[in-house]
């Protein structure tokens, strides 16, 4: 039932033009109060059939990933687990990985080879791979209750490090030189080699080696996203970096992030609650998305600004101060608008906070929620994106 794109013009629109053919013409108020049952009714079968088509997605993912890490296991004795800051990727006999901290700028290659053989060479096609590698949403397929099957797409058209990798002259790696890159790693940086028992018992020789990402590394995964963000950040009332700044500090431009709530993608949206009020603030359809559709960057970031304007309309729209409905936004953007309503009335009401809210200056209303949101990870999180607005103001 699932798959990347959706039709946005499909769904109670459709529904409700099936039920006005399928009901006849009527004259009498109880005939139409009737209709009006018939498609509530409808409408909700229709809401929990998307939820349950979720739902299924959601435990059949769970056994692909199950039988995933099984297989990693066998082979490596432990799984990583990646965070939302942590590109992962596996090769597909499993035996090379990739780990790239985002944060840090630093990858680190690892492969496994059969003992007594030298991993030279294995070591710098996978350092090779790491930098042409345009990722992929999964490491395995899903099948679907329905017979059909989900598979992984490619996350970007270009090599998710692009330009974020450089030789020792300072070139950046390209497809024409990336096997003098790879030799260089391996042969330079020197591989830390070391015996391995997988899950299966048998022991294997596993060899590692780490490379710098270049010092602007984060900017230079940002800048294939500025025509998207432009696009969007105009459509709905939004600064280019308030967005940018948003999105590093969710995900570092990962744009296979994916969090234990679970969120996904570049800004880290969550299909039944995030997702699903902005899918239906842009489309007017009510819709529990799949991650591959939060995997495609400009789906991704149409979502997530529409979020930031959903619930600046919904929710702050009598905030009369343009950088306090910002600061509210954000923070709600992180916790929710009744966690943001807590820190000023002690309850989620959030009209009751506005008249509060509005009586301080910009300054003092920064300085409240800094102080008094409910939770230590939004009161940070304010502070992160205010930080980093600034790295991405002369893209405004």
């Amino acid at each position: 039932m699932f798959s990347t794109k959706f039709n946005a013009k499909a769904g109670r629109g459709s529904l409700i033009l099936c039920l006005l053919l399928c009901v006849p013409l009527w004259g009498q108020s109880g005939e139409f109060d009737a209709f009006e049952e018939a498609e509530a009714n409808a409408f909700a079968d229709f809401q929990e059939q998307e939820d349950q088509a979720y739902a299924d997605f959601m435990e059949a993912e769970a056994e692909a990933f199950a039988q995933f890490r099984q297989e990693v296991e066998a082979l490596w004795g432990d799984y990583d687990t990646p965070t939302v800051h942590e590109w992962i990727e596996y090769s597909e006999d499993k035996r090379a990985r990739t780990e790239v901290n985002l944060e840090e700028g630093v990858a680190t290659v690892e492969v496994l080879v059969e003992e007594g053989t030298d991993p030279t060479e294995s070591l710098r096609s996978a350092v090779e791979t790491l930098a042409v590698d345009r990722g992929k949403s999964a490491d395995y397929a899903v099948p679907l209750p329905d017979g059909s099957v989900v598979q992984p797409q490619p996350l970007s058209d270009n090599p998710v490090l692009a330009d974020q990798l450089q030789l020792p002259s300072g070139e950046p790696v390209t497809a024409a030189n990336v096997v003098a890159f790879a030799k260089d790693v391996v042969d330079q940086a020197g591989a830390l080699v070391e015996r391995v028992v997988g899950g299966d018992g048998q022991a294997r020789t596993k060899a590692t080696v780490s490379v710098q990402l270049v010092p602007d590394h984060v900017k230079k995964r940002a800048e294939p996203y500025l025509g998207l963000v432009r696009t969007y950040a105009q459509r709905y009332g939004l600064e280019v970096s308030l967005v940018f700044a948003l999105m590093q500090t969710e995900s570092s431009f990962n744009p296979k992030a994916r969090s234990s709530a679970p969120a996904f993608g570049l800004m880290q949206l969550v299909p039944t609650s995030g997702g699903r009020a902005a899918y239906e603030y842009v489309y007017k359809e009510s819709k529990v998305l799949p991650p591959n559709y939060f995997y495609d960057p400009e789906q991704n970031i149409e979502l997530g600004c529409a979020y930031l304007a959903f619930v600046r309309e919904a929710y702050f729209d009598k905030v009369t101060d343009p950088q306090n409905t910002e600061y509210c936004i954000v923070a709600s953007y992180n916790t929710g608008a009744g966690n943001v309503s807590k820190a000023f009335t002690g309850g989620t009401y959030v009209k009751k906070a506005i008249p509060l809210i509005n009586q301080r200056s910009p300054e003092q209303l920064y300085n409240h929620l800094r102080t008094n949101l409910p939770y230590e990870e939004t009161r940070l999180y304010i502070e992160k994106i205010q930080a980093r607005k600034p790295l991405y103001e002369a893209w405004n």
